[in-house]
């Protein structure tokens, strides 16, 4: 996710790469391409399937939303809107990763970021992960472990780590400010 890679520990690769795409989308109002392989075309395809599942599950409504702003450089794109205090994030992962997800119930660290961002923009104050495993069948989509389709995690706001992507995406927002107004400047 974008402030994954915005509040990347020190001045990495991964960090000065994305810097430097922000600046170029900003200079030019261009979305530059992005990475896309089988298993994120097969997340996106599925991602309304592990909705519904959730929705029949759960009996609750699910707001879509396509992007949720606070000012011009901060946003957020949750799966869903649940209630007046939930968000959900919906992530497809292989067979044996869905696995081991379910059989050590939490949520990855991977995920830690995206998810508390989305509260903090979207002032909530939890998220229901959502970790699916669907596959590709013969006629389409279909469940990748028919029994358990989806595992749902509920996790709560973690005011430390808001804080600390609020100041990284600071710094992240005043370097990519000023390297714009640099280039505009040269």
């Amino acid at each position: 996710s974008g402030i994954k890679k915005a509040t990347a520990k020190g001045q990495g690769k991964v960090r000065s790469a994305y810097l430097y795409q922000k600046a170029y989308e900003m200079l030019t109002d261009r979305i530059t391409e992005s990475y896309s392989n089988d298993a994120m075309v097969l997340g996106s395809e599925s991602e309304s399937l592990s909705r519904d599942v959730y929705y029949f599950s759960n009996d609750v409504e699910i707001e879509r939303v396509a992007i949720i702003k606070e000012g011009p450089h901060r946003h957020v794109s949750p799966d869903g809107l649940v209630g007046e205090d939930g968000i959900i994030e919906i992530k497809n992962i292989n067979g044996p990763g869905y696995i081991e997800t379910v059989s050590k119930q939490r949520v990855g660290a991977e995920h830690a970021k995206q998810i508390q961002w989305g509260l903090y923009i979207s002032q909530r104050e939890w998220c229901d992960f959502i970790q699916a495993h669907w596959i590709w069948g013969e006629n389409g989509i279909i469940a990748g472990y028919t029994d358990k389709p989806i595992w749902v995690k509920r996790v709560y706001r973690d005011e430390k780590l808001i804080k600390e992507m609020d100041e990284g995406a600071d710094k992240f927002i005043t370097e990519m400010l000023a390297l714009v107004e640099k280039i505009k400047g040269d």
